[in-house]
């Protein structure tokens, strides 16, 4: 299988034989032996061999790797997946497996290393028990739009859940997008100027847009000050919310 791209986590260093396994040329024998986790490697190292070795070019060892992991036992995966230093290729393989139950399954969708793809994948067929949990992970749904969508085409999707989640949205998802468009908008003064041509100068258009201002915030967010005049503070220094026509046209 493809390994995904990790997203940004805390991961300890691999120990250096991981890379020796997983290079181009590394020997039969020494990808052989990891895939039958007969190395000397800490459980996290070797089970990231393992998971990228189903993706070797030799059958043999793509089925020993297949029953390595498989011969995990379901008590052990807890520590795996709740390791801070687990891996996102670790925690997809296992999610997608369907192996984690209870505890496991928890950790794993809480983990901050998951990749939004395995929860994805766990959100568009999961249970309700399993949509509980991963609805409950808000810092991911409002980091990623995208899941509340998977989320809502699962009809295992309880009632109270599309409530939950649609106060989410309301409440904090595009908050910061408008606040940034409100801003913006509110010192706006009716369109935009460009030179669009070697007869035309951008100082023209800046003369243009101060004239048309006419004592409206000028560049760098000042006031234009005639021979004299003191500079504003405060509220003063923007003056009334404005649109004044000018070359550009209304708005």
């Amino acid at each position: 299988m493809p390994a995904p791209e990790p997203q940004s986590a805390a991961r300890a260093a691999r120990h250096p034989l991981v890379e020796r396994i997983l290079a181009a040329s590394a020997p039969e024998a020494i990808r052989l032996t990891a895939a039958r986790g007969a190395l000397p490697l800490p459980l996290q190292d070797l089970i990231y061999a393992q998971i990228r070795l189903l993706d070797d070019a030799l059958p043999a060892v793509v089925q020993a790797a297949t029953g390595s992991l498989a011969d995990l036992a379901d008590d052990a995966l807890l520590p795996i997946v709740g390791d801070p230093a687990c891996d996102p290729i670790v925690l997809d393989y296992f999610v997608r497996a369907g192996r984690l139950r209870g505890d496991a399954l928890e950790a794993a969708i809480a983990h901050p290393a998951v990749l939004d793809d395995t929860l994805a994948a766990l959100a568009a067929s999961a249970p309700t028990e399993t949509l509980n949990l991963i609805v409950t992970n808000e810092v991911r749904l409002i980091r990623n739009p995208h899941l509340l969508e998977v989320l809502r085409g699962n009809p295992q999707l309880s009632g109270d859940n599309r409530r939950r989640l649609a106060e989410l949205e309301r409440d904090f998802i595009g908050k910061e997008q408008l606040k940034v468009r409100d801003s913006a908008t509110h010192f706006a003064q009716g369109g935009i100027a460009a030179a669009l041509s070697d007869e035309d100068e951008v100082s023209l258009h800046l003369q243009d847009t101060l004239a048309a201002g006419d004592g409206e915030p000028g560049p760098g967010g000042t006031t234009p000050r005639r021979r004299g005049q003191t500079r504003p503070t405060g509220r003063e220094a923007y003056g009334p919310a404005s649109v004044t026509n000018s070359s550009v046209g209304n708005v």
